[in-house]
């Protein structure tokens, strides 16, 4: 349940109309493999609109062996204990009742999940967040390698809309925040980034090493004066202190 969450981006109450019956034949499934396309599952999205969602073969061959092997158990169970039980067409299913699961069962699983894992106050949202960053990623990944081209605005509005789409948001600019940050990232990693960081890094290091330097030079100061005043050498310490000073003012 959680790998459509991770793999596709479905909302818990998308994820919980997938159906039996949404899933294809052995012949269908494996002419997907063969094509390298992914599963077109026709649902109801938010906004209460029909949209389509993409599944990926590998994603699809695990969901049929959780229906024949872990929900079947599920089923069979219900079957022995509840009088003139029906299995229903969804795949996502109570234990207890062998019923649809319920929108915050799911919320209730995948804290659990998140808690058992170590990772605290983390949700399913969680998930389907990562799936967006990793579809605007990879549409990034294509402006960058030529595969798209136009202006600046064309291919961020190309960009949002494709993404929105897939993820089933009524609104591009939903997403910009995930293209703010997958930019970002990718600038951070970039070459040009890294040399420029390295050049200030070594600008601050110079700046250290003067910064040592002057600081020396003045303790070498201190202890010529102090031998001066110990050898009666009055004047000469004046001197000597006055121009510490006035180092001291001017790296102040």
């Amino acid at each position: 349940m959680f790998s459509w969450a991770e793999e596709v981006g479905t909302r818990r109450a998308e994820m919980l109309q997938i159906r039996k019956s949404h899933m294809p034949t052995p012949e269908q499934l494996e002419q997907l493999v063969e094509r390298g396309e992914e599963l077109c599952i026709e649902l109801k999205r938010k906004g209460g609109k029909m949209k389509p969602l993409y599944a990926s073969p590998d994603l699809i061959i695990r969901t049929i062996d959780f229906i024949e092997v872990g929900r079947a158990e599920i089923v069979n169970a219900c079957r022995a204990k509840i009088f003139d039980y029906r299995e229903p067409d969804e795949v996502f299913i109570s234990t207890r009742t062998g019923l649809v699961l319920h929108r915050d069962s799911v919320t209730s699983i995948g804290a659990k999940a998140f808690e058992g894992a170590g990772i605290k106050n983390a949700n399913i949202h969680r998930l389907r967040a990562r799936k967006a960053v990793e579809v605007v990623e990879t549409l990034v990944e294509a402006v960058f390698s030529g595969e798209m081209i136009g202006s600046e605005t064309s291919w961020i509005e190309t960009i949002l809309t494709i993404a929105a789409e897939r993820m089933g948001h009524m609104s591009p600019e939903s997403l910009r925040p995930y293209l703010n940050y997958v930019l970002r990232r990718r600038i951070e990693k970039s070459d040009a980034n890294a040399v420029a960081k390295l050049k200030a890094k070594r600008r601050q290091l110079e700046a250290h090493v003067g910064t040592l330097a002057r600081r020396l030079s003045q303790h070498a100061e201190l202890h010529r004066a102090s031998r001066m005043i110990a050898e009666s050498r009055t004047n000469e310490a004046v001197l000597a202190l006055r121009r510490i000073a006035d180092e001291l003012a001017l790296t102040a």
